[in-house]
């Protein structure tokens, strides 16, 4: 017990589990001791009288002054006061553990605020439940509980602010206070009285189908045979490699997150043969997103994923990125260590990356990991203890390395590993399943136990509960010495202990299907379906955890109650993009709509109104769908209000902000943002519409043989040119340079109509065959690709600049600082101007 003096009436006091308290006061002093009593922080907050103060485990004091100031300082003698005006009246101030580098407030308007402690810019979301009166924070669990004008006491998942649970009262409630971990909660009433619930459990997790019990195999014989170890201890000093000796890692900006479902023909874009891609041709365009084949957790912060060319650190909760090069090599593996050292297994070499200074640094731009030669290397994993690491290797045999790397040990006998898992029964020693049946426990003295548990190869394997969980290709699920069961369709690809107290296994399935296995029941309680794609992995940290599928979709999960928190399904099933400044906009046939900030990297998932319908055509620029017989623009990320009958698919076009249609020898313009028909042309037999587009508000069309530019406001303006002589192919793009009217063909031909003087100038000629291409008049540059090149011309000086992606590509499309490729494997590629 300590006493120390106070300088007045108190108006908040808080104390953490270290025993440092902190008090506020009216006139807006703050004092803070440790828990001998001494002082280790004094200030003034000006012209405010202090509400709320909080103390975080980063050594941070929070504060809530009246009437609408929120801030923090660091518990040192010389730190600086940080203070920010709010725009609405603050309700309270908190930490938020899943991300360090921020904090969070809540206003009165139902407005959360996830704060950034360096800068304090400000991400924002509304509860959308109306005003907000007291509001609570429940750490452990990341929950927010608010009580609103509508006497109900509400909780929210902090990440995306979806309502989880909520009570209701007949009374005004005049406080309310809450455990960490959000399970017991008190609240007093107006009419005296004080009420104390406790929320209950449940059987299964929120996305889980309860499921039938599926019948048992009969008991397998299990043999075992004791065998001799045979090792070879080895330190070769060639391979050995240190920090110092390491070239720095060069990154990349973080970029966006997209995502996308269900794989459709780009309609708008005709299909690529093979032989249009210039093979042998090393890419020019960085890998940025929907690839990701690997991931780990590092705790409840986030995942750290990987796939050829590149890793990130993820943070799927606040749905950011932090984007790292790798050097050249195909990842076969990744895993991570009990204090959070990712092993990324390549094909001539083991990397370690320091996941804590990644999640904590994620503005850093270069990385140092360190590196060890191996090659052949298939399967990776860490001991419990976190000092050993074990490779499968591709003629069969093991290896074992120190996490230092100061030692490599080789198991000359040929397993033939299939999967590994640390035993955590033995501080340093693992399961090994094999294409023979086998589980077997291997330590650094070498192999000292042996069983056969199945006629089949072992395709998964994890020690949890103190037992240990297999499954095989057959579609047999065990549990050693227990019990064996077989899934109703498919075999088990991943395993999963979440921890979370209630004894469960997630097992993941090549079907595309999630089962939950109880333990205390000894039986499969339930499933999800997660598609058509088999799900290759499961990683997590306790509660939450991320599944990766072979389509390189990702989710994230809270498996205790909360079930889908985001998703990130493949990028190769989009339809297009579009662009709206710093933002790419992906289209999915179900009417999916993925916003993407490729500053940030956070992304929007957006669902179109389309009922059960299917998106069967789309345009961009500005982005058009088409939806049964009908189009709708795409406005501030919704389908318009107002819609238009289709044409034929491949007669009509979009420009600025304008849809042409043409028929016969009909042309309509209409104006997309007010939804009126700007004007109807009709042009008598024998003419034929051929294409037609907008330019500066005129129209530009074209007739057999014939040529068309014409203000549609004034159609007396109209000038007709003879075109019969001049050789153009198939049209795919028109604009206006300066006085030149420029024609690009699909055969490459640049043909340049001179309007001052009323004739075409020697059509200019790409030597590039085009598939698309459109016209950037920010950046005065025709932008188009034809297999897996992406051609840039610039009308100014007549240079052309060809890019190349590994891949065909299926889309092209830029924002203000960079262009953009998707290619039909789903990955995007991006380069800056």
């Amino acid at each position: 017990m300590y006493a120390t003096p106070i300088v007045g009436l108190p108006s908040c006091l808080t104390i953490d589990k270290n025993g440092i308290m902190a008090i506020g006061y009216k006139d807006g002093r703050v004092q803070a001791f440790d828990s001998s009593g001494k002082t280790l922080k004094e200030f003034r907050v000006e012209n405010a009288s202090l509400q709320q103060i909080e103390l975080d485990d980063q050594n941070r004091l929070l504060f809530l002054a009246s009437p609408q100031r929120v801030g923090w300082v660091e518990l040192t003698a010389n730190a600086i006061v940080n203070a920010k005006e709010m725009q609405r009246p603050i309700i309270r101030v908190a930490s938020f553990l899943i991300d360090k580098t921020r904090f969070l407030a809540v206003d009165a308007g139902g407005d959360v605020y996830y704060i950034r402690f360096d800068d304090f810019s400000e991400q924002k979301r509304n509860m959308n439940r109306g005003i907000v009166m007291q509001s609570r924070f429940a750490e452990d669990q990341n929950q927010l509980f608010t009580y609103h004008w509508d006497k109900t006491l509400r909780v929210f998942r902090v990440y995306d602010l979806k309502e989880i649970s909520q009570i209701q009262t007949n009374t005004m409630i005049l406080g309310f206070a809450i455990d960490a971990g959000g399970k017991s909660v008190a609240i007093q009433t107006e009419d005296k009285t004080i009420y104390l619930g406790i929320q209950g459990t449940e059987n299964l997790p929120g996305f889980i189908e309860r499921y039938e019990e599926i019948l048992p195999l009969e008991a397998q014989p299990v043999v075992s045979q004791s065998v001799q170890p045979d090792i070879a201890v080895e330190t070769p000093a060639a391979t050995l490699s240190s920090v110092s000796d390491q070239e720095p890692i060069q990154t990349i900006p973080a970029i966006s997150e997209p995502p996308i479902e269900i794989q459709t023909p780009m309609i708008s874009v005709s299909p690529q043969e093979e032989q249009n891609k210039e093979e042998n041709v090393p890419p020019t365009m960085n890998q940025l997103y929907g690839y990701w084949e690997y991931g780990v957790a590092y705790r409840d912060m986030g995942y750290f994923v990987a796939a050829n060319g590149s890793i990130a650190w993820l943070n799927l909760i606040l749905d950011t990125t932090s984007r790292y090069e790798l050097q050249p090599g195909d990842i076969h593996d990744i895993d991570i260590s009990r204090n959070g050292l990712v092993g990324l297994l390549l094909e001539d070499r083991i990397e370690l990356w320091d996941a804590k200074y990644m999640a904590e640094n994620q503005k850093v731009t270069t990385y140092k990991g360190m590196k060890y030669a191996v090659s052949g290397g298939e399967i990776l994993a860490f001991s419990r203890s976190g000092r050993k690491i074990l490779i499968g290797m591709d003629d069969g045999k093991i290896t074992m390395l120190n996490s230092d790397f100061t030692g490599q040990m080789l198991l000359d006998t040929k397993v033939d590993a299939t999967a590994f898992c640390p035993d955590l029964a033995q501080t340093d020693s693992f399961v090994i399943g094999t294409e023979k049946g086998e589980l077997i426990w291997l330590s650094e003295n070498g192999i000292y136990q042996r069983e056969f548990v199945s006629e089949q190869a072992i395709t998964e394997v994890l020690f949890a509960y103190g037992d240990i969980y297999w499954g095989d290709e057959a579609g047999n699920m065990g549990v050693f010495k227990k019990k064996t069961m077989k899934l109703e369709a498919g075999h088990v690809t991943a395993l999963y202990a979440p921890e979370n107290g209630k004894n469960w296994i997630v097992v993941g399935s090549s079907s595309g299907n999630m089962y939950i296995y109880a333990n205390e029941f000894s039986r499969l309680m339930g499933k999800a379906n997660l598609g058509d794609s088999p799900v290759t992995g499961i990683h997590g940290y306790m509660d939450n955890m991320m599944t990766v599928n072979q389509d390189r979709s990702l989710r994230s999960w809270n498996v205790s109650q909360i079930g889908l928190l985001t998703t990130k399904p493949p990028l190769r099933t989009s339809i297009g993009m579009y662009s709206e400044l710093n933002t790419l906009g992906f289209i999915t046939a179900e009417g999916n709509n993925f916003i993407i900030d490729t500053e940030k990297g956070s992304m929007l998932p957006k669902k179109l109104e389309i009922g059960t319908n299917r998106v069967e055509q789309f345009h961009k620029k500005p982005p058009v769908v088409r939806v049964n017989d009908q189009f709708f623009s795409i406005q501030n990320n919704a389908l318009s209000e107002k819609s238009y009958k289709a044409y034929e698919n491949d007669k009509l076009n979009t420009a600025d902000k304008f849809l042409i249609f043409w028929l016969g020898d009909l042309l309509k313009v209409i104006d997309l943002e007010t939804g009126s028909t700007i004007r109807t042309l009709k042009f008598g037999e024998p003419n034929v519409v051929t294409w037609g587009t907008m330019v500066n508000k005129r129209l530009i069309f074209f007739l057999e043989g014939k040529m068309g530019i014409v203000n549609p406001y004034k159609p007396e303006d109209l000038l007709i040119v003879d075109i019969a002589d001049e050789n153009i192919g198939k049209i795919i793009e028109v604009f206006i340079y300066q006085d030149r009217l420029i024609i690009v063909d699909e055969n490459g031909l640049i043909h340049q109509y001179g309007m001052m003087d009323s004739k075409f100038l020697t059509p200019l000629n790409l030597s590039q065959k085009l598939t698309k291409v459109y016209y950037s008049t920010s950046r005065l540059l025709l932008i188009g690709f034809y297999g897996n090149k992406i051609i840039r011309y610039s009308p100014v000086d007549n240079n052309i600049q060809i890019d190349y992606v590994d891949g065909m590509i299926k889309d092209i499309d830029w924002t203000e600082k960079s262009f953009f490729a998707l290619t039909e494997d789903g990955i995007l590629w991006g380069k800056n101007f």
